[in-house]
């Protein structure tokens, strides 16, 4: 995943990037933290701290992805509340 690190370091299509990241480690939530299996302590709680750090750091992900698409005007409607379609130069992106 480190293109998408890239993508959001070089601001270039950083909302694409930081949207990747952000699916990636959302899966990783269920995929890796067994927090209902495990009965032991502390695994089930650094299980469940690492689910809890993985929720949030998906959330900053997202807000990533949502400010740079506002920032780039890329979230702009008409009256209508239709999207409004922007050509962007290759060179600002």
């Amino acid at each position: 995943m480190r293109s998408g690190s890239a993508l959001v370091v070089a601001d270039r299509w950083a909302w694409l990037g930081a949207g990747a990241l952000g699916v990636f480690t959302a899966l990783t939530i269920p995929i890796v933290h067994h927090v209902g299996s495990m009965t032991e302590e502390p695994f089930r709680t650094i299980a469940v701290q690492a689910a809890t750090e993985h929720v949030g750091m998906t959330g900053a992900l997202i807000l990533v992805a949502i400010l740079w698409a506002h920032r780039h005007g890329l979230d702009q409607r008409d009256a209508g509340g239709q999207p409004v379609a922007r050509l962007v130069a290759a060179d600002s992106l």
